[in-house]
């Protein structure tokens, strides 16, 4: 009777140790996942090393094809028998971003099984390899200024998912300025003049300070780069001191002097300039 005892309280151990180590429904979600993901890869390479020993790029086309609607199949039969079983998979509708991921990776093996190009291998290891501009969290050192030549030298440099240099938040005007008609425009403060202005950033007056906006220009041209430049729009008043201001403003009006040349040196006291720097 003990012995049967004995058994009895085993079985109960074994059931409740197997109830503990039975999987969850996300994580049974998950492992199924994972297998798809690497029948995707398999599937894939394979068809690459068909296209690469027999040429027939119209039936690797196929091939490829019938990978990525098996593949995309299975990933939501995945979650949809988590949902039926009345819970979820940790993750939902990324399909198509791991099926992107997993072709740029195969994509990049064969590259370098025919070129030698490892800089899809390598990216995003943190460290900047040969053939690089940067890594993911690494920059070097580099800037705006050095990334674009001193063509667009502020700003904040990036990198991108390929390990290149993104300049595309990088500016060839100050953060202050605004760029009109591809010029680099800054507003003056009471009593500057535009070599002033620039100057106090490492640039130099810029002609179009006069031919875009100033005497040679337009109004609607002036009144663009002071919007440009986050001012208030305002009406236009008559007022043209001497010394070539160009376009400015005061507290309660837009200006354009086209009665006087504008010069880069002319100030106001109480004017403050629109200057195109370079």
């Amino acid at each position: 009777m003990r012995h049967m005892s004995s058994i009895a309280a085993f079985a109960l151990t074994l059931v409740a140790g197997g109830a503990a180590l039975a999987a969850s429904i996300p994580e049974i979600c998950e492992g199924t996942k994972q297998k798809e993901a690497g029948k995707l890869a398999k599937c894939l390479h394979n068809a690459e090393g068909k296209r690469i020993t027999s040429g027939d790029d119209a039936g690797y086309a196929r091939t490829v094809d019938k990978c990525a609607t098996k593949f995309s199949g299975h990933w939501q039969l995945a979650e949809q028998k988590a949902v039926d079983k009345g819970g979820a998979c940790p993750t939902t509708g990324d399909g198509t971003i791991v099926l992107g991921s997993i072709s740029a990776h195969v994509a990049c093996v064969t590259s370098e099984l025919e070129t030698g190009t490892k800089r899809c291998l390598t990216c995003g290891n943190g460290v900047i390899d040969p053939g690089e501009d940067c890594d993911i969290g690494t920059l070097g050192g580099a800037t705006c200024a050095s990334a674009s030549s001193g063509t667009l030298p502020y700003g904040t440099i990036g990198c991108t998912a390929d390990c290149a240099f993104d300049t595309s938040a990088c500016s060839s005007c100050p953060q202050d300025g605004a760029v009109v008609a591809g010029y680099c425009w800054l507003l003056g403060g009471a009593g500057e003049s535009c070599d002033t202005t620039c100057g106090d950033f490492g640039l130099v007056y810029d002609p179009a300070t006069s031919t875009y906006a100033g005497s040679a220009g337009t109004d609607a041209n002036c009144a663009a780069v002071l919007n440009a430049l986050r001012q208030p729009s305002a009406p236009f008043g008559g007022y043209t001191p001497s010394g070539g201001l160009g376009c400015f403003r005061d507290t309660y009006h837009f200006y354009r002097d086209s009665t006087h040349a504008t010069t880069s040196s002319g100030f106001d006291l109480i004017e403050q300039r629109a200057c195109a720097c370079r």
